[in-house]
């Protein structure tokens, strides 16, 4: 076993912040944030200005003073490490939240903000109050004021991130000393030499762990960079890093370190300091972002480079949650502490799952009971790692199997080491490890720790705690939400059997109101810690009359039950229940849904209104549910009949005995249990009937000998069908109304043949004539 250098030997993430000059996307696009106001308290009577630009956050982490020590983020500790600032353009105005009212807005979020500027500052930089600031505002107030502004409130839109793809990250490197650099040694900078070698070294690592989506990382200059305002104590305690990124960034006016630029600020080493390396906490993989190194080895730029790309820090904790965790001390992951020898890690599966490169294939869900054979981390195939959420802390969690081999070989993890705190030796090496994605950061950072979980060592191990679970050995939570144990294992294989218990969700709906015939929508909320999809089904009684999806999401969501139409009028209770599944256990709500009559839609449309006729009235009655009734129809003002209305839908005929004119018709439908009373009023017009033909095809048809034509027409009234004889007509058939159909044989020697059809005029039928039609046999 090894015991764990002095703290110097600790890679410490003096900010791991969102303050990233390069924070941008990973897999999949995410939707803008509604825009929202938040007011924050302001400390200060002094004019404000207003700022627009990107929120940034920064967090300080103090290294405990013996490492690996039992710690907690110094931030929780201590809310002034957490550093707010707002970049507009390439500068970034440092602001301050007294309140802690900013730690809602996430990290990138593009804000506009108002600041109080006071008044002699104001004079300096030339601005006046209610102004907007631009970019040479900006860099003059970050240089007029050593103390940061005051917020008094906040609009805040989240940028929707970009989509994952291959691409180079181009590196520009600052070579910097500081202001007392020959009196304190800090002017013995690596060389450009070495820097170029140590970014090759974390190039060949992040281009393999990433799947070449950090396809390469081209040095496109260094240059050296004269702090003169900064100390090497400042340097090296972090006391400005906005400062001395800002300052580097100038040197390359033309590139956007909000893409994937990566910023280095080198320096030489800080030897009286605990800090190796400092580095902004980007949203994804396609991150770039700016990297203070004072220790300028591969294995803390592959570090800091895990932040830039959104990874947090890899500790160990115990199983049981709330009880001590050692930050730094996972060293199964790049984003370990120093202190051990041997080579960086490869990536945990977790992180290449977060970041979104990691093949479908290669991880596996776990619900229930299941048993996994898992491929080592460094393989290239095969299942590379099991995940589940707890469902008693909400976390998820991930199981892999580490062998030692391939890229994993002579890792970090090789040896065991002693916690210098209280003595406790702990084993690492080969074995299934656990761990926790954390991102549970109490200033709403996307911070990504991983931690694994230690327990006792059995009996004759020679060790206290344990980090690897061996053949028959298993981990279970305190409240038995999951248990892990490890089966036999070979170099290429380990069996991992995993049990996830269920877990309950919380339902909860608000009351609804509808009318009979339209669907009630009941808004229920459904709250799981385990992103597990599933129904929620609505019941009256035991009538199942909804059903909605529940997405497979951890958290509160909202879900939206429409419920069947045919509810009774009035009040209605209706459970809401969640069905038991492989995820959760049966979970259940009641609400009331208030349903009243419907109001239906009456309507009337009266045909065939000609004199001596008797004109037909249709009547509609619509409705969610069409209604039955009975409907009374008046006309002219006098009651007429009732009706029976059936499914919406009645008709009547009127009397014949209507004279030629305007009359007018009211229909009005019965109130019953379901649908209220309506009526409507129409009117129609009695009129003589126009003869009408259609169909029948005038002029001169030829028709080839042995071959037959017919032609099919239509009256509405009777008619007569006559044929020319000479110069007069003669009918040769009488026609009732509907279709009718003329046919003509053609043969040698046979007359051409004259028809034309002719309805008379009588005392109701205007009547009419056609035009002719010939029909001639020919060749």
């Amino acid at each position: 076993m090894r015991v764990v250098h002095s703290k110097a030997h600790f890679r410490l993430l003096a900010v791991s912040t969102a303050l990233s000059l390069g924070i941008s996307g990973i897999a999949v696009a995410a939707q803008a944030a509604p825009t929202q106001t938040i007011k924050v308290s302001a400390q200060t009577s002094a004019p404000v200005v207003e700022v627009e630009g990107t929120l940034r956050k920064a967090i300080i982490d103090r290294q405990p003073d013996v490492s690996g020590s039992a710690t907690v983020h110094a931030h929780e500790d201590n809310p002034d490490d957490v550093l707010y600032g707002i970049q507009v353009d390439d500068t970034i105005v440092p602001v301050t939240d007294t309140q802690n009212e900013l730690a809602d807005i996430p990290t990138g979020a593009e804000v506009t903000a108002t600041i109080a500027v006071p008044d002699k500052i104001k004079a300096k930089v030339g601005i006046g109050s209610g102004s907007t600031i631009d970019s040479n505002d900006a860099s003059s107030l970050a240089e007029k004021s050593s103390d940061p502004f005051e917020i008094e409130s906040i609009q805040t839109q989240k940028v929707p991130a970009r989509a994952l793809r291959s691409r180079a990250h181009n590196v520009y490197v600052a070579v910097a000393t500081p202001n007392d650099a020959a009196k304190t040694g800090m002017n013995k900078v690596p060389s450009s030499t070495h820097i170029r070698s140590v970014i090759k070294e974390a190039e060949t690592y992040w281009s393999r762990e990433s799947k070449n989506v950090v396809k390469s990382l081209p040095v496109k200059a260094i240059k050296p960079l004269s702090l003169n305002r900064v100390t090497t104590t400042q340097l090296c305690n972090y006391d400005d890093p906005f400062g001395i990124w800002d300052e580097a960034a100038r040197q390359w006016p033309s590139v956007d370190f909000n893409s994937d630029a990566h910023l280095i600020v080198v320096t030489a080493p800080c030897k009286e300091y605990a800090a190796l390396g400092v580095a902004a906490v980007g949203e994804g993989i396609n991150s770039g972002g700016p990297i203070l190194l004072t220790d300028v080895t591969s294995e803390t730029l592959i570090h800091e480079l895990g932040h830039n790309y959104s990874l947090g820090h890899s500790n160990i904790e115990s199983v049981v949650r709330g009880t001590p965790s050692y930050e730094y001390a996972g060293f199964f992951s790049p984003m370990a502490g120093g202190g051990l020898e041997g080579k960086t890690p490869a990536l945990d599966v977790g992180y290449q799952h977060k970041l979104g490169f990691l093949p479908s294939n290669q991880i596996t869900s776990v619900l229930g009971t299941k048993t996994v054979n898992l491929a080592p981390v460094s393989a290239s195939s095969g299942v590379r790692a099991a995940t589940f959420v707890d469902p008693a802390s909400g976390d998820r969690v991930y199981v892999e199997y580490r062998n030692l081999a391939g890229s994993d070989n002579n890792a970090f993890y090789r040896d065991g080491f002693v916690l210098n705190a209280n003595n406790t030796s702990v084993r690492n090496g080969k074995g299934i490890r656990v761990y926790a994605l954390d991102n549970r950061d109490p200033y709403g950072l996307t911070y990504n720790d991983v931690n694994t979980f230690y327990q006792p060592a059995p009996a004759g191990t020679g060790y206290d705690m344990i980090t690897t679970l061996q053949p028959k050995n298993s981990v279970t939570s305190p409240t038995k939400s999951f248990k892990v144990t490890a089966g036999n294992s070979s170099a290429n294989s380990a069996a991992v059997t995993i049990t996830v218990a269920k877990t309950t969700p919380a339902v909860k709906a608000s009351s609804a109101k509808s009318y009979y015939g339209t669907s009630a929508s009941v808004q229920a909320t459904v709250t799981s810690k385990v992103p597990a999809s599933g129904t929620l089904d609505a019941y009256v009684g035991s009538k199942k009359v909804g059903s909605a999806k529940i997405a497979a999401k951890a958290g509160a969501q909202k879900v939206t039950v429409k419920l069947s139409k045919s509810l009774a009028v009035g009040k209605n209770k209706v459970s809401l229940r969640v069905p038991a599944n492989a995820a959760f256990n049966a979970a259940s709500t009641t609400t009331t849904v208030a349903v009243s009559t419907a109001r239906p839609k009456v309507s009337v449309k009266v045909s065939n209104s000609y004199w001596k006729h008797k004109p037909k009235a249709t009547i509609s009655v619509k409705s969610g549910i069409a209604p039955s009734g009975k409907a009374t129809v008046y006309v002219d003002g006098k009651k007429y009949k009732t009706v029976t209305v059936k499914k919406g839908k009645a008709g009547v005929a009127l009397s014949s005995k209507l004279k030629k004119g305007k009359h007018s018709i009211k229909v009005s439908f019965s109130q019953t249990k379901t649908h209220k009373s309506a009526s409507t009023t129409s009117s129609f017009k009695v009129t003589h009937k126009k003869g009408k033909v259609t169909g029948f095809k005038s002029g001169t048809q030829k028709v080839k000998y042995g071959k037959k034509y017919s032609d099919t027409f239509t009256v509405n009234n009777t008619a007569v069908l006559q044929k020319k004889s000479g110069s007069s007509w003669k009918t040769v058939k009488k026609l009732k109304a509907g279709k009718h159909t003329i046919s003509y044989s053609a043969k040698a020697g046979k007359a051409t043949a004259t028809y034309r059809i002719r309805i008379a005029t009588t005392s109701s039928v205007k009547g009419t004539t056609t035009k002719s039609a010939t029909f001639k046999s020919v060749r």
